[in-house]
């Protein structure tokens, strides 16, 4: 079994589509760091989140706005030997981002992303938020300033094709 890199932008987008959350990562002004899970839309490249207006990942994000997320899709157990523990391993396709939170203030930008998060769970882009709603909802969006995909527990074979279809491009 083999670790493969990939970097054709389908597969990635795939991979963080095909996920229900993720999770995300800060460090504090004194690098403590803090992990929570959240759901997300995804659209052209860019990831959307958003959060109540106040707390500990608001407060953080003020002072440091740079953030790792992380994906994780297709999680499934594999062994070559039942009795031999060091031939388990996780068979898995991730994604981790790197980018910096730009909170945004525009009410009408702000139902734009909802709808975009809201389209990632439901086949709805139509919803309707109250102005209370969208007034106390931080809405994030993430550029990405880099981004890395490996698929890991691939079948040597199944390794080959993949890496050499990447090299063709």
């Amino acid at each position: 079994m083999k670790t493969v890199t990939i970097t054709e932008q389908p597969k990635i987008d795939e991979v963080i589509r095909s996920c229900q959350f993720c999770f995300v990562a800060v460090a504090d002004v004194d690098a403590t760091p803090y992990v929570f899970p959240m759901n997300f839309g995804y659209q052209d490249g860019i990831l959307y989140l958003h959060s109540g207006p106040q707390g500990r990942k608001t407060d953080i994000l003020e002072k440091n706005p740079k953030v790792c997320i992380s994906f994780c899709a297709n999680a499934s157990l594999y062994y070559t030997a039942e009795q031999i523990a060091c031939t388990y391993l996780m068979q898995t396709k991730s994604v981790i981002i790197d980018g910096q939170v730009e909170f945004i203030a525009d009410d009408a930008e702000k139902i734009r992303i909802m709808n975009i998060i809201m389209a990632h769970y439901t086949a709805k882009t139509d919803f309707q938020y109250s102005a209370p709603a969208i007034k106390n909802v931080r809405v994030w969006k993430i550029q990405p300033t880099q981004v890395s995909c490996r698929f890991l527990g691939v079948p040597h074979l199944e390794a080959i094709k993949l890496e050499k279809a990447q090299h063709n491009k």
